[in-house]
């Protein structure tokens, strides 16, 4: 049987565990026993007691129609009969996803959630509605169009750090060495970026014009190319390079022109800072902003998002005390670093609401399954109330459905905006945008749910007030009890009559006297 999430493997199972042992609870202590005992009273009892012996035979017929019902409850309803174990719930990612088993998610749950080999036993009609709760959802998911969740990728992008320490002393130095020199160069120099390249790109040290211009981190003079200040290791002596030496190096290896220090395939800080990032979000991200973006390359890709996880980690790769703090290139770096942070804190609003919405749905249900024998009990193990109760958890599964909705309009919006959230936006201009998205997303994900319990209360209430529902539990038991009402009117008009048509044939009929 499909779940909706993978924490919900546990609570589905969880929650019909704790059903039956409630239900031998209430079974072994007699509790389920006692509307049992009030049908009883209330229809025979009562009944003799203001009808005699006609009303009490009358609403004995009546009370059979009603213990049927009941009885028809507790063996659909009531009783556990099915075995249900962590093997038998399955939960199947959207769009194509794996589908995983309870004990093998391949998350976090498998190891706190150790129910060991315990198994369930669920009532069959319970176990109908679950089912066909979950056929309705996966049918209405199937019909979702299939988009990447473009929200937890960038969630997982903007949670992503540089936990190389070395990686990050070379980034700081880099960007004494390399960045601010080429930087101010340019500045000083009063030149203007040739077209064909981004209007910010100068403001990073992966700089594309930087690299491919000659003078700044490379130059076609080796003796006056821009290099790191120190050795730098996995980067070999190199005699012409390194000419200061004096033909070799204490520690073997040389000081990199900024150019091989950053581009180096092998041990370049590019490099580097890709092997940060998880291969399978690469990858996914990727192929996602290559299918929506034309003539979109992996390098391209690549260079937006390592220059996002460098500004993510700005206070770390940057030593505030060893820079020049009056420097625009400084000061514009914290500046766009406040401006995407914030940015950042917002969306991961969003995405822990999201996160939460299947959590709250899967610990709802359960508690739902570990009430269900006190609201049979409680109900006088009436049909109405099942049927009611069976509505809630068909509500309650519907909401997978809708939150997959909620996903593929969210993404759809981020991608009709032109919200181009792999980037590190300098100028931010997009914030509107984002706000606007953002601000929908977290309504879609509330909005829709109540909406959706709105429509469904509606119809419970309406059920509830024609007595569509309650009419099923006892329809001849009631016209049996009216029945049994009117016998003492219906005996005592036929006594009356008798009575009356007695007195009239013992009455003498009157002499009259003839006079001669």
């Amino acid at each position: 049987m499909e779940v909706g999430s993978a924490i919900e493997l546990y609570t589905t199972l969880l929650g019909w565990i704790l059903y039956d042992k409630l239900w031998d609870a209430l079974a072994e202590t007699g509790v389920a026993y006692i509307p049992f005992l009030a049908l009883i009273v209330r229809n025979f009892a009562l009944s003799w007691e203001k009808y005699g012996m006609e009303g009490a035979a009358a609403s004995m017929r009546g009370m059979e129609i009603q213990l049927a019902a009941m009885l028809t409850v507790v063996a659909l309803a009531g009783s556990p009969v099915i075995s249900l174990q962590s093997s038998d719930l399955s939960y199947t990612a959207p769009c194509g996803g794996a589908t995983v088993s309870g004990g093998n998610s391949g998350t976090g749950y498998d190891q706190t959630f150790q129910l060991g080999n315990n198994q369930a036993t669920v009532p069959a009609w319970w176990r109908a509605v679950m089912a066909v709760s979950a056929g309705f959802s996966n049918a209405a998911i199937a019909a979702t169009p299939c988009q990447g969740d473009l929200r937890r990728m960038d969630y997982r992008m903007g949670n992503t750090v540089i936990k190389d320490l070395d990686l990050k002393a070379q980034l700081d130095d880099f960007y004494q060495d390399c960045f601010l020199r080429a930087r101010s160069q340019f500045i000083r120099q009063g030149q203007s970026l040739p077209s064909g390249y981004p209007p910010d790109d100068i403001d990073w040290p992966g700089s594309q014009y930087f690299q491919d211009t000659d003078g700044y981190y490379n130059n076609a003079n080796i003796n006056l190319a821009m290099r790191a200040h120190r050795e730098i290791p996995n980067f070999p002596f190199d005699p012409a390079r390194d000419a200061e030496y004096g033909g070799s190096s204490p520690s073997g290896w040389g000081k990199p022109t900024c150019y091989d220090w950053w581009a180096n395939e092998t041990a370049g800080l590019r490099q580097r800072l890709v092997q940060q990032i998880d291969s399978g979000l690469l990858n996914s991200i990727v192929t996602t902003v290559s299918a929506k973006m034309n003539g979109t390359t992996v390098k391209s890709v690549q260079d937006d998002l390592i220059r996002k996880l460098y500004v993510q980690d700005m206070k770390g790769a940057l030593n505030v005390q060893s820079h020049d703090e009056n420097s625009s290139a400084f000061v514009r770096a914290l500046s766009d670093f406040g401006l995407m942070k914030q940015g950042v804190e917002t969306s991961s609003t969003v995405y822990a609401l999201k996160q939460a919405a299947p959590i709250g749905q899967s610990l709802i249900l359960m508690t739902v399954y570990l009430c269900l024998p006190f609201l049979l009990v409680f109900s006088s193990f009436s049909i109405q109330a099942v049927m009611l109760a069976s509505l809630g958890v068909f509500a309650l599964r519907f909401l997978t459905a809708l939150w997959a909705l909620a996903t593929w309009l969210d993404t759809s919006m981020i991608e009709a905006l032109g919200i181009e959230w792999w980037r590190f936006l300098t100028n931010f201009n997009p914030s509107i945008s984002v706000v606007v998205v953002n601000t929908v997303s977290g309504l879609l994900y509330i909005g829709m749910p109540l909406i959706w319990f709105t429509v469904i209360g509606w119809t419970g209430h309406t059920l509830a007030s024609v007595g569509l529902v309650a009419s099923i539990n006892d329809p001849i038991g009631k016209g049996a009890a009216g029945a049994a009402a009117g016998i003492p009117r219906t005996v005592g008009r036929a006594v009356s009559g008798i009575a009356r048509t007695k007195s009239s044939r013992s009455v003498p009929k009157p002499t009259v006297s003839k006079n001669p």
